[in-house]
């Protein structure tokens, strides 16, 4: 019986150094010592291989069993997820050199891109940039080493613009909390927050009782004409929210905007990712005081900072 290919071949795959050349010295010393004719020889050899062949399909399915194993706990981890959204403010420091070319590069407005100032020095820029957030995650781990990347990638987008020397991340402000799919305008609030980075003051209206709205509207319009007789008490701004229990349970959107008709004031209600899901302009816009801007975040109430109406 005569070695076939397939048999030296297997035996090549496996590694195993056993003699297939009848001309050789080691091949014919291997069968005198044992005694086997040439056929014997293929039958040793064929039961040899089968060793192998077993041991193969042994770990071929240990390996299937193991990536079954796996599969299923990288599923199982990733629906006990929880959906994150929001979005992080960074204030960006970037100092300039506008003399310099920048043929052929270009410098588009980033689409995170929220504000820019001045500073003193004439060639240092404050730039404010939102960047969105919107995944599903183990936990606060997670945010904070998506939201670092994501503050490292705008740093270099910022700092490719040709006429950039530096690039300095100043300030970085997380606002992401669990999704909900309670309707924006449905989400009552009774606590505040400060919006701003940048040394926005602190909410010295806010008595922290839970009345945040019922506090800010008080500080804000309380001693504004046309104000003062229905915005200097929580049981009059009730009635105009809503004439219900929102003194206790906190007011949602429909209620101040109830608030901004009553008194001929635009509203701008913002998401956690600063887009706008609720507004109204009057026909005839109280000039007296500034439109009502806020952002609802984790069920708190921060008011946007807005000049007076001139």
């Amino acid at each position: 019986m005569a070695i076939t290919r397939g048999i030296k071949d297997k035996l090549d795959k496996y590694g195993v150094n056993l003699p297939v050349d009848k001309r050789t010295r080691a091949y014919v010393n291997l069968l005198r010592k044992n005694q086997w004719t040439e056929t014997q020889y293929v039958r040793h050899l064929k039961d040899t291989l089968k060793r192998y062949t077993s041991k193969e399909k042994r770990f071929t399915k240990e390996v299937a069993s193991n990536k079954i194993t796996q599969q299923a706990i990288e599923e199982n981890m990733e629906r006990n997820k929880i959906r994150y959204t929001g979005s992080t403010l960074v204030k960006l420091l970037i100092t300039e050199d506008k003399e310099i070319e920048s043929i052929g590069q270009s410098s588009a407005r980033l689409d995170t891109f929220q504000s820019r100032q001045k500073t003193t020095n004439k060639d240092v820029f404050i730039e404010f940039h939102t960047i969105s957030f919107d995944k599903r995650v183990s936990g606060i781990k997670e945010i904070n080493a998506i939201v670092k990347y994501q503050v490292q990638k705008l740093e270099r987008k910022v700092s490719l613009r040709p006429y950039v020397i530096e690039v300095d991340v100043d300030a970085v402000k997380q606002s992401i909390n669990k999704y909900t799919n309670v309707p924006m305008q449905d989400i009552r609030m009774k606590q505040s927050g400060s919006y701003n980075i940048d040394g926005y003051k602190n909410q010295d209206w806010d008595t922290q009782t839970d009345h945040c709205v019922y506090d800010y509207i008080i500080h804000t319009y309380g001693q504004m004409k046309g104000f003062k007789k229905k915005c200097n008490d929580y049981e009059t701004l009730e009635k105009i929210f809503d004439n219900g229990d929102s003194i206790f349970t906190g007011v949602n959107t429909s209620g101040i905007r109830n608030w901004c008709e009553y008194f001929n004031i635009p509203i701008h209600a913002l998401d956690d990712e600063e887009r706008r899901f609720a507004h109204y302009v009057p026909k005839n816009r109280n000039t007296n005081a500034p439109a009502m801007i806020f952002r609802i975040s984790d069920s708190h109430f921060y008011p946007v900072p807005c000049p007076p109406a001139s």
